[in-house]
């Protein structure tokens, strides 16, 4: 909707000073300006999920909770080390989960189901370009990873994540067409960037709120090395992470 009202906006705009200024000294000034500020705020909402411009996204839960999610795995190594700590502490999270990566690690995606955690999609070959994607070949990267994931714990996921964060026109059809919610984050960790579980740790306590979605990697050695101390330092700070008593309906709050 707001990618429609931009366009409109813009063609208005473009219009109006072709109608009316197309004498004025600054007349290609004017357009120039125009047309930065429309791919600026084209750009803003293809990099940032948060502003809500080509779909509807969950970026905050409407609770007290914070809910801990995972992207990239699963991860032969460092997801099950993640998974016995998010069992030491009772937390339950989301492991967005790319379709590929579960093809040769299908007993670790089967566990995660079995200790009470939520599969979401998150492609299936995690594409760096997919917000370039036209429709049709959107649909078939989002289906290829249903389908996979579904060969493993036979349920479709109703949620997806699109890698890095990134979307753009398409994505509000075809996640309608499958009936699939979007879930963005409050937090992002940036563990992808920290190389020490010490800084990664200091961000994730200092910033973690109540009402959070935290983004986070199961790929990393950082983040399994991290999420004991987090999680440990967090509790004691008052944060409730989401629990097998909540986290089947967290997002649908």
């Amino acid at each position: 909707m707001k990618h429609r009202i931009n366009i409109l906006v813009f063609s208005v705009a473009i219009v109006a000073t072709c109608l009316f200024l197309s004498e004025h000294t600054y007349f290609y000034t004017i357009l120039i300006v125009l047309g930065l500020t429309f791919f600026l705020i084209l750009s803003a909402g293809v990099l940032f999920m948060k502003f809500n411009y080509f779909l509807q996204n969950v970026t905050r839960l409407k609770s007290d909770l914070v809910l801990l999610t995972f992207d990239d795995g699963p991860h032969p190594e460092f997801t099950p080390k993640i998974l016995d700590i998010l069992d030491r502490h009772k937390v339950k999270a989301i492991f967005f989960v790319v379709g590929s990566k579960l093809s040769a690690n299908p007993d670790i995606t089967q566990r995660i189901i079995e200790d009470g955690h939520i599969i979401g999609n998150h492609s299936q070959d995690h594409n760096p370009l997919m917000s370039m994607f036209s429709k049709a070949r959107l649909l078939k990267e989002i289906t290829s990873a249903q389908e996979t994931i579904a060969e493993s714990i036979k349920v479709k996921p109703s949620i997806f994540r699109p890698p890095i964060g990134y979307t753009n026109p398409n994505y509000a059809a075809v996640l309608k067409s499958l009936n699939m919610k979007c879930i963005g984050w409050t937090l992002r960790s940036y563990d992808s960037v920290y190389k020490t579980p010490n800084k990664l740790i200091k961000r994730l306590v200092n910033n973690t709120k109540p009402g959070n979605i935290v983004l986070l990697h199961d790929n990393l050695k950082v983040t399994a090395s991290s999420l004991d101390t987090f999680i440990a330092q967090a509790k004691s700070n008052g944060i409730i992470f989401a629990s097998s008593e909540n986290i089947k309906n967290i997002l649908d709050d």
